[in-house]
C-alpha cells in the first residue's frame, strides 16, 4: 500500500513540468502589440501662499457680532404675541404652502373646510381652528376660498397679522393669494 501511494505521488510530480514556452510566446506577442509610452502628467499650478497680517481689518474667519440698537432687541410692552402654550391642532404641523383647499362639507350648524396635506391626508377644519406653522386661524369659509389670519414675526419680538386666502379654482387646484 505504501509503495502504491509513493508511485502515485511520483507520477503526479512528474506530470508537473516547466513547459512554459507557449506562455512566453503569448506574453511576447502582447508586449509587441501594446504601445509602451506613457503620457506626461499635467504641470501643477504653483500658488503662492498669502498670510493675512492686517490688524486694522477684521479677521475673516471670526464671526463678528453686529451691534444693534437695544430697543430693537427688547420686545415692546404692548405688542401682539403668539400663545406658545396652546395645544396645536393637526393642521398646525404643516406649512401653509403644503396645505391644499379641497372643498367644503356642511351639516345643520357648521361649515367645514376640507384640506389635503402633502402627505395625502385629508383634514377638516371650521372657523376658529388653527392652520399652518405661523399660528394661522381660519376666519371665514366659503365655497370659493378660506380666509386665514397668520401671525408673522416683525423682527422685534412682536407679530403682525396678515390675512391670506386659500382658494379653489375651476380646475380643482388651490391657489394662495
Amino acid at each position: 500500500m505504501k509503495v502504491l501511494i509513493f508511485l502515485s505521488c511520483l507520477l503526479t510530480l512528474c506530470g508537473c513540468s516547466h513547459h512554459t514556452d507557449d506562455l512566453k510566446r503569448f506574453t511576447a506577442s502582447i508586449q509587441t502589440q501594446v504601445d509602451g509610452t506613457i503620457e506626461p502628467t499635467a504641470t501643477m499650478l504653483v500658488v503662492t501662499p498669502y498670510t493675512y497680517r492686517s490688524s486694522a481689518l477684521r479677521d475673516p474667519f471670526v464671526w463678528q457680532l453686529q451691534h444693534t440698537d437695544a430697543s430693537v432687541l427688547t420686545p415692546k410692552k404692548h405688542c401682539l404675541t403668539r400663545d406658545f402654550n396652546r395645544d396645536k391642532g393637526p393642521l398646525e404641523h404643516y406649512a401653509i404652502d403644503v396645505i391644499h383647499f379641497s372643498g367644503i362639507i356642511q351639516n345643520h350648524a357648521h361649515h367645514f373646510a376640507l384640506f389635503t396635506t402633502n402627505d395625502g391626508k385629508l383634514h377638516k377644519a371650521r372657523v376658529g381652528d388653527h392652520i399652518g406653522l405661523s399660528s394661522g386661524k381660519i376666519m371665514t369659509i366659503s365655497t370659493a376660498s378660506v380666509a386665514v389670519q397668520q401671525m408673522l414675526p416683525d423682527g422685534a419680538g412682536c407679530f403682525q397679522i396678515k390675512t391670506i386666502h386659500i382658494g379653489l379654482n375651476q380646475a380643482g387646484e388651490e391657489h394662495n393669494a
